[in-house]
């Protein structure tokens, strides 16, 4: 028997080791016969497993360590067959021993992708993964088409967005490491918030693209991701006009929100923005909402609306749309985008004043594109009028 250590408690400065079995990469707990013998919690839950030494001898293996910033380091190491002298296995072990194969920079895109080997999901993650497979790699391929048939050829990326931009460059292995943290509901958390994301800029690159066919071009040649500090993804110039398309925008500090009378939870971070001015001041974090008379548009994207997160409440829809346009006076108009087709988020949110929704908006669908995008432009020339 061989007792196997892990630290776990999330992404941060925590360790799991994983075992190929055939073309899956299997956790220690979904080992045959695997026990917990020790669960001990501090700042850290140290975890201690019982494994048959049979089911790990001669067995190649993943450990998975993450610094205490968030980033994810990996190493394949090889077990010997004869593990009589061998009764203990950890991190430490594992260097120590000299189990770690120094042959791969990186394990994941040298060894487990080209031989198609897959982490195997524990249940409840497993829709939401193939939902991920299915969608992102249109959404991003997509997304890079637009990008280049504007000029756009980099994307740089600021803090929190790095890992956005991980999946921007390699979408397969932004998988894996979504189903790193052996925990359903960290996978679900995670493989859902890249979902989203992905469609959030997949539809910055329909504005692109729309702004484009009137005759607007890039300021530079890159794209720029960042979080809520208000620095535009992208400016697009015709003449004397500039529009700064702003990525998960800052319209009010929250810690503030509560003074402005607004109901909690405070939604102040519409996901695209557009602003247009001639002076181009730099906007502070949390001042958008004070240019009001110079945003003509706000994008809130939405995968299906249909409850299953707080976020893909219909409810929960209306309040962010109803504080956005509090916040900006009722100036901007919301496009209101959907994935999936939902007739009932519809009809609701086009109850709401100075709305419109579009579902069924996806890279299958080149009508609802259209729409789209035309729907942009129309916005943009009324308010250059």
């Amino acid at each position: 028997m061989v007792y196997i250590k892990e630290e776990h408690g999330g992404s941060k400065g925590t360790e799991y080791i994983y075992f190929i079995k055939g073309n899956e990469l299997i956790h220690v707990s979904q080992l045959p016969d695997v026990k917990i013998v020790s669960e001990k919690k501090d700042r850290k839950k140290k975890i201690t497993w019982l494994v048959p030494s049979s089911a790990v001898a001669g067995s190649k293996g993943l450990l998975v360590l993450f610094s205490n910033k968030g980033y994810s380091y990996t190493w394949i190491f090889e077990l010997p067959s004869d593990l009589s002298n061998l009764n203990e296995l950890s991190s430490s072990v594992i260097f120590k021993n000299n189990y770690a194969l120094r042959e791969y920079n990186d394990p994941i895109k040298e060894f487990i992708i080209p031989n198609n080997i897959k982490i195997r999901c524990f249940g409840p993650e497993k829709d939401l993964s193939k939902l991920y497979l299915e969608r992102v790699p249109k959404l991003i391929d997509d997304l890079w088409k637009d990008l280049h048939g504007v000029g756009i050829s980099k994307i740089y990326a600021y803090d929190q967005a790095v890992r956005t931009k991980e999946m921007l460059d390699d979408y397969m292995y932004a998988w894996y490491t979504s189903l790193f943290i052996p925990n359903p509901d960290s996978r679900k958390r995670s493989l859902f918030e890249k979902t989203t994301k992905a469609y959030e800029l997949w539809l910055i690159g329909k504005v692109l693209k729309a702004l484009y066919e009137e005759g607007f071009k890039p300021e530079e040649d890159f794209m720029w991701l960042s979080y809520v500090v208000n620095k535009p993804a992208l400016i697009m110039v015709k003449g004397e006009n500039k529009v700064r398309i702003i990525y998960q925008a800052s319209l009010a500090p929250h810690i503030v929100s509560g003074y402005l009378g607004l109901p909690k939870p405070f939604h102040v971070i519409p996901d695209i923005l557009l602003l247009i001015d001639l002076e181009q001041k730099k906007i502070e974090w949390g001042e958008l909402a004070k240019y009001y008379e110079n945003i003509p548009l706000i994008i809130e994207a939405k995968l299906s609306l249909t409850g299953s997160t707080q976020y893909e409440r219909i409810d929960t829809a209306i309040n962010q749309i109803r504080m956005y346009l509090e916040l900006t006076k009722y100036k901007p108009l919301v496009i209101v985008a959907i994935h999936d087709t939902n007739p009932t988020a519809v009809t609701k949110l086009k109850e709401l004043k100075n709305v419109e929704v579009i579902d069924n908006l996806n890279p299958d669908n080149i009508s609802k594109v259209e729409e789209f995008k035309n729907l942009v432009k129309r916005t943009i020339e009324n308010y250059l009028r």
